[in-house]
């Protein structure tokens, strides 16, 4: 039979383990933060063209297309200005090529950015803006399969949601795991 200080000493520690071990959690855990931030969502959109700023920009504050122009700096031509205005939001994933003369954007046109520059920003894929390419950028993907999708995808409409991607011959559940993460 053990000693009772030795009994005592044991409940004592493991007592003390657990008071550590719960206050742990229960400190790194706190509801309240010492103080407010607020979290937009931010817009990640390539902007291309032929002026010196190309590249990648996040976007908190205005996402629209003429916000964005304007953010650059650049002038925008009298004939686009109303066009300009009647677009919708730029999303997350959006390239805007933009076309500049002598400091002022006299035209634009709006694309996706290719899978792999999605996937590099951590901006989440859609079935249904993905090109043959950037499907062949999946892994397990090869040329013949990323037809068979977008081929699947204008004979049967839009997929709308990544899951519904089974409908296609070809990919089954090991597949859709693999490709989750991307989406």
């Amino acid at each position: 039979m053990a000693s009772r200080p030795g009994v005592a000493l044991l409940v004592l520690l493991l007592l003390a383990f657990l008071g550590y071990d719960i206050g742990r959690h229960v400190l790194s855990k706190q509801d309240v933060p010492a103080f407010f931030v607020e979290h937009s969502p931010a817009v990640k959109v390539v902007l291309e063209g032929n002026w010196p700023q190309a590249g990648v920009y996040q976007i908190s504050d205005d996402s629209s297309t003429l916000g964005v122009i304007n953010m650059t700096g650049l002038s925008v031509a009298a004939s686009l200005y109303d066009k300009l205005q009647q677009q919708p939001l730029l999303e997350s994933g959006e390239r805007l090529v933009l076309r500049v003369v002598d400091g002022t954007v006299v035209d634009y046109s709006r694309g996706w950015m290719s899978a792999a520059q999605r996937v590099v920003l951590n901006i989440p894929l859609h079935p249904d803006r993905m090109t043959v390419s950037d499907w062949e950028y999946l892994p397990g993907v090869g040329e013949r399969l990323a037809a068979v999708i977008v081929e699947d995808r204008q004979n049967n409409g839009d997929f709308g949601r990544f899951e519904r991607l089974r409908r296609v011959k070809g990919i089954g559940p090991g597949r859709i795991n693999r490709w989750k993460s991307f989406f």
